[in-house]
């Protein structure tokens, strides 16, 4: 009698229990690439969580800008040779792009140290990279070499956009940083559009109109760092 009563119960039970509604709607799932974008979004925030610390010596808005004016200056320079149509003494294409790349990673380098911005650092080398396609292929450029030039040159604006983007700094100053990126970025879309329509361009001539605005965004980025008094150098 006791195992008939707890057979009952045990159906009862059973029977208790809710079944599943197939009339019910499951959770709707989020669009495609919200996820992503939430997950970029979190490694931008956590990475300006760990730049929040740099350039916050004394002189570095100052080295920033001398920085800037150094690219600007050397870009220059390398545009008189294809704008005036006279061949400058001992000019080589992509000699620009090279030590302005050089100047960027000594700079980071000494305003950094013992820290490394290894970001910055890798956007010099993509500058030495780039300068060292033209300097290599000064007289023609093969579709494979430009392929490559062309990766280099839009990692370069990507990497530059990235830095701005996760810089631990106000918005109104890596805003500079971020007009250095995306004018690299057009400058990079600009070269592949001349290519494919087969139109002449001078990838040399592009790259050093890139390193004077990105010249220029880095001046500017460090004279908005410059705080009252900060450079007062009469102390």
């Amino acid at each position: 009698m006791r195992v008939r009563l707890h057979n009952k119960h045990r159906v009862n039970r059973k029977s208790c229990r809710r079944r599943p509604n197939p009339t019910e709607s499951k959770p709707l799932s989020p669009p495609f690439g919200v996820k992503h974008l939430v997950a970029v979004r979190a490694a931008v925030l956590a990475r300006r969580e760990r730049t929040a610390k740099r350039f916050k010596g004394p002189a570095d808005g100052l080295r920033l800008a001398v920085l800037g004016v150094v690219l600007m200056s050397l870009a220059t320079l390398a545009l008189m040779d294809p704008i005036s149509g006279r061949k400058l003494p001992d000019y080589v294409p992509g000699i620009s792009a090279i030590f302005g790349g050089v100047m960027l990673c000594i700079a980071i380098i000494r305003i950094g140290w013992p820290a490394l911005y290894l970001d910055w650092i890798a956007s010099g080398l993509l500058y030495i990279g780039l300068g060292a396609i033209l300097y290599r292929n000064s007289t023609a450029i093969s579709n494979e070499i430009f392929v490559l030039f062309c990766t280099l040159f839009l990692a370069s604006a990507a990497l530059r956009i990235w830095i701005a983007a996760t810089l631990g700094a106000k918005d109104d100053r890596t805003a500079w940083l971020m007009a250095g990126g995306l004018t690299g970025l057009f400058c990079s879309f600009w070269t592949i559009v001349m290519w494919l329509t087969a139109i002449a361009i001078d990838p040399d001539l592009v790259v050093c109109v890139d390193v004077v605005l990105y010249g220029l965004s880095i001046a500017g980025f460090g004279l908005s760092l410059r705080e009252p008094g900060a450079w007062d150098t009469s102390r």
